[in-house]
């Protein structure tokens, strides 16, 4: 009887499980009532308009299952067209026909010689041409990333994620970008294509694993040296600076890149506490003060790339990227016990400590790629991490003597990994 009982029970758990999700349908339509070749279908939460889920339509059809269609907001982005948002009524998930407008973006008069497709899959790697295109004329590469198949950007334009991967990596050139504003100031008239690489191989740093994005600009076919500098101020109670200078150098087989990125900042708290316990015969009273002042001098980060084509096939490549951390805080938490509304205790700490970080880590590639997309990379890696904690603690309990402490602490980790990767083409290519 239990065993049944227990059974019932969850197949009710089920039922109402299965009653509150929801299939979402519809197709999504042009002016002229012909099915957008490719569009994304967005879902996101309200009110803060977080991600929840995305699918890519290459038909303008779409079927997306969710645990709960509450408080949800659909969004479908496509080239050419302009955003479409709508909140999602539970009780109508079957939403038919979605008609987008086309989008009122202006177009420039371009010379196309030949007709370039916008989309390619090659090996696995979605490319997304942009020269010789429409997708030109977007405006920024954020707008071109907006376009993309299978990609999403927070409202802030802060973060790119990639539909079943999460936030990426993103790399201009080769080279992590490091910063949004590079890419909110990069035209889209200056990019020759995007890809979108799922599933990143060695080529890639191993941080990468959860989605890559590689922008390859017009720049990267020139010989000689590049540069530029990206300065960003915030002003608020205390001043943000950000800096970082890119410098790279191509010639024959020989390419240099050179990273140098400076963040100081400062920040501080003023938290207050207040805890009151209740006895029968007596009310206890914690007030707890803590103040926290924070201050980074050295936050800087800094890498160099050399890489060597020995053939057409064969790549050597050497990398070093680092970071050096010099900060000191100042924390004093004040700590008053009362009973009733007598003081019966305090005790004051003050804690002044200064830390140093150093981590650096060095990469050594080969990389074999032959004319049938097959490569072989074999990688050696070495991360160093030290780092240096000197605390200088005053303690004063009551009407007692004040207690002076000072602590000490070192830390170091030295990581050696080799890896090994072969890539080989498995299906068909596509192209849109």
């Amino acid at each position: 009887m239990q065993k049944l009982f227990t059974s019932l029970l969850l197949l009710f758990f089920l039922a109402q499980a299965h009653a509150q999700s929801t299939t979402l349908t519809g197709k999504i339509v042009t002016p002229e009532n012909n099915a957008v070749d490719v569009a994304n279908i967005i879902i996101l939460a309200l009110p803060d308009s977080s991600f929840v889920d995305g699918m890519v339509t290459y038909d303008g059809q779409f079927s997306m299952d969710l645990a709960s269609a509450k408080n949800k907001l659909l969004q479908i982005t496509a080239l050419g067209y302009a955003d479409y948002q709508v909140e999602i009524d539970p009780s109508k998930p079957q939403l038919g026909s979605i008609q987008l407008a086309e989008a009122g973006i202006a177009i420039k008069e371009a010379v196309v010689k030949a007709k370039t497709p916008r989309f390619e899959q090659k090996n696995g790697i979605l490319q997304v041409n942009v020269e010789n295109t429409s997708l030109s004329s977007s405006g920024t590469v954020l707008d071109v990333l907006k376009s993309t198949p299978g990609i999403f950007l927070s409202r802030d334009e802060e973060s790119v994620q990639m539909f079943g991967k999460g936030t990426v990596k993103i790399f201009l050139d080769g080279q992590e970008v490091q910063s949004m504003d590079i890419l909110k100031s990069l035209n889209s008239e200056e990019i020759v294509k995007v890809e979108v690489i799922r599933n990143p191989s060695a080529k890639y740093d191993a941080e990468g694993k959860g989605g890559v994005i590689n922008i390859i600009t017009k720049n990267s076919q020139l010989e000689g040296f590049l540069g530029n500098i990206l300065v960003n101020t915030t002003r608020a109670t205390y001043s943000r600076s950000y800096l970082k200078t890119d410098l790279s150098y191509k010639k024959g087989k020989w390419g240099i890149f050179t990273s140098l990125s400076w963040n100081p900042y400062k920040t501080f708290k003023d938290e207050k506490f207040k805890r009151i316990i209740t006895q029968p015969t007596s009310t206890y009273t914690l007030n707890n003060h803590l103040l926290t002042d924070y201050q980074s001098w050295n936050n800087n980060i800094f890498s160099t790339k050399v890489s060597y084509a020995i053939n057409k096939k064969n790549t050597l490549k050497l990398g070093y990227r680092a970071k050096l951390n010099y900060s000191k805080s100042n924390t004093t938490n004040q700590n008053n016990i009362f009973e009733n509304t007598n003081p019966i205790q305090e005790l004051t700490s003050k804690n002044n400590s200064i830390d140093h970080l150093l981590y650096g880590i060095t990469d050594l590639q080969y990389r074999y790629a032959d004319t049938l997309q097959r490569a072989f990379t074999v990688s050696l890696n070495h991360t160093g991490y030290g780092s240096e904690n000197t605390s200088f603690i005053d303690e004063k309990l009551g009407n007692a003597g004040l207690l002076h402490r000072k602590s000490q602490a070192n830390g170091k980790i030295r990581i050696w990994i080799g890896r090994l990767d072969y890539e080989q083409p498995l299906f068909n290519d596509f192209l849109m």
